[in-house]
């Protein structure tokens, strides 16, 4: 179970990584959200390292690096486009 939960997760931040690329815009990511996914890897890879669980540790580790390049990226491109900027067009 613990897998598959962390393939959903993963895919969602993959889904969010893959419009930012495509859009070169963060305005349609939810930063809070990654952060609290993001988080929950930390949580859980944490737990999988106290208790010496591999496959806890793989996926949270896998989650988490996706999570934090995710959330790194999105904060870059706000940064990039203030609020009243117009956005480039990606064609």
């Amino acid at each position: 179970m613990t897998v598959l939960a962390t393939c959903a997760a993963l895919y969602g931040i993959a889904e969010s990584f893959s419009s930012l690329l495509q859009a070169r815009s963060a305005q349609e990511i939810s930063i809070p959200f990654i952060a609290i996914l993001t988080g929950g890897h930390a949580i859980w890879l944490a737990y999988g390292i106290g208790i010496a669980n591999l496959p806890l540790i793989v996926t949270d580790s896998v989650g988490l690096s996706c999570g934090l390049v995710t959330w790194n990226t999105a904060v870059r491109l706000r940064r990039r486009h203030l609020p009243g900027e117009a956005i480039p067009d990606s064609a």
